[in-house]
């Protein structure tokens, strides 16, 4: 086997880094560029859905209907809107904000409209900024350049949704404040707090302080944030209202507007002051008028005030790297390290269910949402580098071992070794071990005469009968160790440590039946050599059972597999012993362990304590005859 490079043959840590690392800029890119961002988006409106919206009850709600438009025209004269702030301002509200451009007076009425909007501070009027794809909208004249005038611009996000809330737009020389914001401060000045920005920039909103929004953070990666955004929080279903009619012609009780913040605004759909947001309350996303958003933004903002449950909070964009990048390598380093496939994929099953459960531990405890569409993606694209190269580096150490074993071996032993390799072969080589095996070592009798007699043909003869008795040896499980010539080794009970002494008795009869097997079929091939005029192969067979020594021997750059030991040794004095002729093809000598161990099996012949060559002491060695049942043979 020659010791080759490349990924298939790094150091483990090294594998799962490379993975990780590439697993991580994949994805990382692909966020990026934005291609997450409207699952990140989908995920956010899922498990902000399972938060408990702080109540609305500061706030009210009229709506302007189809029914209303019909009754009273379109655009509302401003002495329809002058009768309802009057109304509303009766009841004593903490403010009251009318999302209704009027940037230009509609008679009758616009006289009384205008000397009630300079006379109170309590009314926020909706002016609009507007981009490069809309108009800006000025607010009334009474109100242009104050504080009362107030922007009512809304953002989407990359799948058209509003998520988010402007607190203030940057408008030339000084901030436009929101709706919700300029009611907001409004109303906690009445209960005697303060709503502003402390040195940080963070929304300061008694002890709350809320940072703004940044690129990056939770969902967010093309999102564009001027000015100051935080996120909005929809309660399931729409808000409590009542109908324009209903509060001109009294049938709204005082007390539902008294000391809240009073929005009016239109839901008439043939004016299409409508915006999508994220599913309330089902599956699907719906839609809500500009008034709805607003208040819904005022509520989020109230939420945040009275702490229950704890603002929404975006996790930074380091936080998501970081949060990649971890998953990354531990994904990497599951599927690498953990040596079963089955294991493998489970624990990494596992870490995305625990990956979900962290996120909505940490919404629901801090009130923090961590963005774990990415860091899942990682498990999945990492999952999938990993498992490839794997199974490259499987196939690289398959065959690898295959080479060491020179493809000797049947289909059970290869995958015997397979399933066993964590235990004997590590680092591109079989580890030096010591076990129980059963010696084979076959030689071919007169091979030299032969040799002399053939000349050019005795290849062919040759490999004709090294395949038969290879494949032989092969299919009862031996392990062919090395070709000499006309030498042919094999072992039984390697390269994998039996584990009982049935397996080790097993393996000793295995290598017997393969000798008889052997002078069976020889006898029927040298029936073939006969007609073809070629001489008769007749071989001489040593089997001896022992303790061995198993390695990979050789230079560091080409090994092979072998055993070494006395047990080897003597396996191979028993086949080149000399005795007289038992006038078989295949002579049959096995040393005392093998007989021990599975010699019940055969009718033998006992030949006595031999002396073998280089052996200091004797050894019983016995002749095979046959086995005595065909129906012991695996």
């Amino acid at each position: 086997v020659t010791k080759r490079s490349g990924i298939a043959y790094w150091p483990r840590w090294l594998v799962s880094g490379a993975i990780a690392l590439a697993g991580f800029a994949l994805v990382g890119g692909a966020r990026e560029a934005g291609f997450t961002e409207k699952s990140e988006l989908g995920s956010y409106d899922h498990m902000v859905a399972t938060r408990r919206v702080a109540p609305e009850g500061e706030l009210a709600l009229i709506l302007e209907t189809e029914a209303d438009l019909q009754r009273l025209g379109h655009p509302l004269p401003d002495g329809v809107l002058a009768d309802l702030l009057e109304r509303i301002l009766a009841a004593g509200p903490a403010a009251i904000v009318v999302d209704k451009y009027r940037d230009v007076p509609v008679e009758p009425g616009s006289a009384r409209l205008a000397a009630l909007l300079q006379s109170n501070d309590r009314i926020y009027w909706v002016r609009k900024i507007g981009d490069d794809r809309s108009t800006p909208v000025r607010p009334p004249r009474q109100l242009e350049g104050t504080q009362f005038a107030a922007c009512g611009d809304t953002v989407a996000d990359a799948d058209g949704r509003v998520r988010r809330q402007l607190v203030y737009i940057d408008d030339a020389d000084r901030p436009c404040y929101s709706l919700a914001f300029s009611a907001l401060r409004a109303l906690l000045e009445r209960k005697g707090m303060r709503a502003g920005f402390d040195n940080d920039g963070a929304l300061a909103l008694g002890e709350r302080h809320l940072a703004p929004l940044e690129r990056g953070d939770g969902p967010y990666v093309t999102a564009d944030f001027g000015g100051f955004q935080l996120p909005i929080e929809y309660a399931p279903g729409r808000l409590p209202s009542v109908t324009l009619s209903a509060a001109l012609e009294g049938k709204v009780p005082a007390q539902s507007w008294r000391d809240r913040v009073v929005f009016f605004g239109s839901s008439a759909e043939s004016l299409r002051d409508f915006f999508v947001v994220p599913g309330t309350g089902d599956a699907n996303a719906s839609q809500r008028s500009g008034v709805e958003i607003h208040a819904a933004a005022l509520a989020t903002l109230l939420g945040a005030v009275a702490g229950a449950p704890r603002p929404l909070r975006l996790a930074p964009q380091w936080a998501t790297w970081a949060l990649l990048a971890l998953v990354a390598l531990l994904t990497a380093q599951l599927i690498v390290m953990v040596p079963r496939w089955g294991a493998a994929a489970l624990l990494v099953m596992a870490q995305g269910i625990a990956l979900y459960l962290f996120a909505l531990f940490v919404l629901s405890t801090w009130g923090l949402f961590v963005s774990f569409v990415p860091a899942l993606a990682s498990i999945g694209i990492t999952g999938l580098l990993a498992f490839a190269v794997r199974a490259l580096r499987e196939q690289a150490e398959r065959s690898e071992m295959m080479g060491l074993f020179s493809r000797q071996i049947s289909r059970e032993v290869a995958d015997a070794i397979w399933k066993q390799r964590e235990t004997f072969y590590r680092d591109g080589t079989v580890p030096t071990q010591q076990l129980s095996a059963t010696v084979f070592f076959l030689d071919i009798r007169s091979f030299t005469t032969i040799t002399e007699n053939l000349a050019a043909a005795t290849v062919p003869w040759l490999n004709r009968g090294l395949s038969v008795m290879t494949d032989i040896v092969i299919r009862h499980q031996g392990v062919v160790t090395r070709f000499v010539g006309d030498q042919i080794m094999a072992v039984h009970g390697v390269p994998v440590p039996r584990a009982d002494e049935h397996t080790i008795s097993r393996d000793a009869r295995m290598a017997v039946e393969s000798a008889l097997e052997i002078r069976e079929r020889l006898t029927i091939l040298n029936g073939e050599f006969e007609a073809e005029g070629l001489p008769a192969m007749r071989v001489r067979i040593g089997i001896n059972s022992g303790l061995v020594t198993q390695g990979a021997v050789g230079s560091r750059l080409r090994f092979e597999f072998t055993v070494l030991g006395d047990a080897v040794n003597t396996a191979a004095r028993l086949e080149s012993y000399a005795t007289e002729d038992d006038g078989t093809v295949a002579r049959v000598l096995v040393g005392e362990s093998t007989y021990r161990l599975c010699g019940a099996h055969f009718r033998c012949e006992a030949l006595g304590a031999l002396h073998l060559k280089g052996k200091a002491e004797t050894v019983e060695v016995y002749r095979v005859h046959e086995a005595h049942s065909r129906k012991d043979r695996p």
